[in-house]
């Protein structure tokens, strides 16, 4: 690959459980390139993913590739470990096997990271320079941004608050862990877990769904329990993050975010009222801006050339 191309493009892809998404910059402008389903297998999602970057009609050359994808992974070395939604990319090395195929250099990093490099650069987190970001969907997920970079530790594994037994809080060992207790997988499993164990509600476990639970909340006591039991994990855990990091903003997204009411409001109220200093009550704590697009942002934004200028000839600066 020339270093010295002119108009170098950097390229993102965003790996979902169902669906990837290819985008780059173009005068600031994000240009979605092609959009499918993600393969389960890691062998058809590589041809997949050539196939539409060498048919991709880019403003310039390519010059770097950033992917978000499903942890766990090892970042250091494009490794995608054992993601739970693709059982069959255990110990993937999507790196090097992509990078091999394009020839050019490749960066591959969790998706929550990634979202919270996207929120950081272009999205509510824009105007600050240290952003911790918490994505509560189907899973519960977390990504540290320091200095506008993606922190991940050399284990690749700062940030990873979705596998924390929040028991521990109380000197007990619990079973399950944040994401079991507050995403809304979790949260639809531990209601049919109750419906079947007779507990009183209007809800029907079959076809249950987070919607359902949301619908519900104010008139069903089951839906207001899942939702209180959430809020209590939630709360202690960004207490404990704020304690800890005093991060610049802490970002909030995901789908269980996208009405304020339900679950980020209180959520806020309850984190203000239980700080320990009141220094840190002036840190915000705010809704994402970027949404599903979050992550795509991100993956443009990881300089995977390994050279700052790439990006600075990618795209236009936001003022």
């Amino acid at each position: 690959m020339d270093d010295n191309v002119k108009n170098p493009v950097c390229l993102g892809v965003d790996i979902g459980g169902t669906k990837t998404k290819i985008a780059y910059f173009d005068q600031g402008e994000l240009t979605e390139v092609a959009h499918f389903p993600t393969s389960q297998d890691p062998r058809k999602q590589l041809d997949l993913l050539v196939s539409y970057i060498e048919k991709a009609e880019l403003p310039g050359t390519l010059h770097g590739i950033g992917i978000g994808c499903p942890g766990p992974l090892d970042p250091q070395n494009g490794i995608i470990l054992s993601p739970p939604n693709l059982p069959r990319w255990e110990n993937f090395h999507l790196r090097d096997e992509l990078a091999e195929r394009i020839g050019v250099h490749v960066r591959v990093e969790n998706d929550a990271n990634v979202g919270a490099l996207g929120e950081a650069m272009h999205g509510t987190g824009r105007d600050f320079r240290n952003v911790f970001y918490m994505t509560i969907s189907t899973g519960t997920g977390t990504g540290i941004v320091i200095d506008r970079k993606i922190y991940n530790s050399t284990v690749g594994t700062a940030g990873e608050i979705w596998a924390f037994d929040p028991a521990l809080f109380q000197g007990k060992q619990g079973e399950r862990n944040l994401t079991d207790l507050t995403s809304g997988t979790g949260m639809v499993d531990e209601a049919v877990r109750r419906i079947q164990a007779g507990c009183e509600t209007s809800l029907k476990a079959e076809g249950l769904s987070t919607p359902d639970l949301e619908r519900a909340a104010g008139s069903d006591p089951l839906a207001d329990a899942l939702r209180e039991d959430a809020l209590t994990h939630l709360s202690a855990t960004l207490v404990f993050v704020l304690t800890l990091l005093a991060p610049d903003i802490i970002v909030l997204g995901g789908g269980l975010c996208a009405d304020p009411e339900w679950l980020v409001d209180p959520l806020v109220e309850r984190v203000r009222r239980q700080l320990p200093l009141d220094c840190l009550k002036n840190i915000p704590i705010q809704r994402a801006e970027l949404w599903n697009s979050a992550v795509l942002y991100g993956a443009v934004e990881m300089r995977p050339c390994g050279r700052d200028e790439c990006l600075k000839n990618c795209m236009k600066e936001e003022k």
